[in-house]
């Protein structure tokens, strides 16, 4: 091995070194509570060192995103996707796998939604390839799934008279508000008895049956999401409201 390819070989595993700790440092404190003497720290270099390899901590945070929050969104999702069958199927485990994702990686979750809102991030700070790049991932991660509703058209699962687009944007922005309620609400007392993958089950089988043609599985679909409102209703609610008396 010559000097350069070494010197290389030496660059690109101390970057991979300061991913993994930056990882572990937005992971463990999130994004306002970590900084780059942190994460130097976390790496074992020192802050000039770091600085050498990323210049903001919002580039860094990026690149995060894009090499470890972005691929493993991506793993859990393909995963899921090849252990369905049908393509009502593939569309659960998809808004499931979501959920377990943001469950198992809840920074990642946060980051991933950190971007695309005006909240600490300052993109100007972010290397224009490094935006292009996550952007990509983004939009193969989208398209990937709007082939699976139009295989949904073309089986004649859906109507053929609507916005693949237009849709999957619908249950995924549904979905993302829908998990990040889930994930603070399941510490309540008044919502314990809620189990969160049935809550995110039942509204993707409400956004299928908005779009299938089939009947049976309208009915199917229906049928599940009342079983599941029956048998998770708070039940010191429950009991109080058979005591309250409605006057008119």
């Amino acid at each position: 091995m010559g000097i350069i390819e070494r010197k290389q070989k030496e660059k690109e595993k101390r970057r991979h070194d300061i991913l993994k700790a930056a990882s572990k440092v937005f992971l463990r404190d999130g994004y306002n509570n970590s900084s780059m003497d942190l994460i130097a720290e976390e790496a074992q270099l020192s802050k000039g060192t770091l600085y050498l390899y990323y210049k903001t901590k919002d580039d860094l945070y990026a690149s995060v995103l894009l090499e470890k929050a972005l691929p493993t969104l991506n793993k859990f999702l393909k995963d899921a996707e090849t252990k369905a069958g049908s393509i009502e199927d593939k569309i659960l485990n998809f808004s499931l796998a979501y959920y377990r994702y943001a469950v198992n990686y809840p920074e990642f979750f946060n980051m991933l939604n950190e971007l695309h809102s005006e909240g600490s991030l300052n993109l100007s700070n972010i290397k224009p390839e490094t935006l292009q790049s996550i952007r990509k991932i983004e939009e193969d991660i989208f398209k990937d799934k709007l082939m699976t509703f139009q295989k949904g058209i073309e089986t004649g699962i859906f109507n053929d008279d609507f916005s693949t687009c237009y849709a999957l944007t619908q249950l995924w922005l549904a979905l993302t508000g829908t998990i990040q309620l889930l994930l603070s609400i399941h510490k309540s007392e008044m919502f314990k008895s809620l189990n969160p993958e049935d809550v995110v089950s039942d509204l993707t089988k409400v956004f299928i049956m908005a779009y299938t043609n089939s009947k049976p599985l309208i009915n199917k679909f229906r049928k599940d999401i009342f079983n599941n409102s029956r048998k998770q209703a708070p039940t010191h609610l429950v009991d109080e409201l058979h005591h309250i008396k409605l006057e008119i």
